[in-house]
């Protein structure tokens, strides 16, 4: 049953990407216009992950910080599946003002990596070493100096649901540089919607929110609350 729900589930967003790359082609002359058709796009898959999945989210937010957070902010993110990716750009804000740190082997994905190069998401190739921190460092200044909240996941991947976070050190770099509040994000994504399988399971996904972290501590008490948050597991 499981791949069942899978196969129905990529089928409509086979299409339903399709149909929304091609109504965003002529948007494409207006960058400020087409993070609106994302979030479209994302409200689009949850609610097909619902109906046809029997996957739905809830939120935890125990100190209200989506309801008083400042803006913008740096939200760090355990990874777990691809959920998340399509997720966050409807549950993390009311506008779709959300800039990912991502992969450049992305950017060469006909419709989705135009959008993503179009709309200025950060994308870094983590082969160029020093290189690569020094332009993620100057990409989160002129995003939030542009007032967009940034998704970060500092493990660079997708991992396993319980599994201690292995974190890069570009989280430090992106957070001494973006001078914001940082909230901490876990959650079990990966229980219903294994990475690298078809397999769709039925369930609710909890999505938790951490108290926020101040900016410009110094970098390693920064190292060790983030640490210590991202390590919490969901049971």
């Amino acid at each position: 049953m499981p791949i069942i729900r899978g196969l129905l589930f990529h089928s409509f967003l086979v299409v339903w990407t399709l149909l929304w790359g091609l109504v965003s082609l002529p948007l494409y002359a207006f960058p400020k216009v087409l993070p609106w058709v994302q979030r479209l796009w994302s409200w689009g898959a949850l609610q097909c992950l619902k109906y046809a999945a029997g996957l739905d989210y809830r939120i935890q937010d125990p100190d209200g910080v989506l309801i008083n957070r400042p803006s913008p902010v740096l939200f760090v993110s355990r990874h777990h599946s691809a959920w998340e990716t399509m997720a966050y750009n409807v549950l993390l804000s009311p506008k779709p003002t959300l800039r990912f740190v991502l992969k450049t082997e992305l950017l060469s994905l006909p419709f989705f990596g135009w959008y993503l190069r179009r709309v200025g998401m950060i994308a870094l190739n983590r082969r160029q070493g020093a290189e690569a921190l020094r332009l993620l460092k100057t990409k989160v200044k002129d995003a939030i100096k542009n007032g967009h909240d940034i998704v970060m996941y500092p493990e660079g991947t997708r991992t396993d649901v319980g599994s201690p976070p292995v974190l890069q050190r570009g989280i430090i770099a992106a957070y001494e540089a973006a001078e914001v509040p940082v909230i901490p994000i876990t959650l079990d994504s990966g229980r219903f919607w294994p990475r690298n399988s078809l397999k769709k399971h039925p369930g609710t996904i909890t999505v938790r929110l951490h108290s926020v972290i101040p900016p410009q501590l110094p970098r390693d008490v920064f190292w060790e609350r983030i640490q210590q948050a991202l390590g919490r597991v969901i049971i």
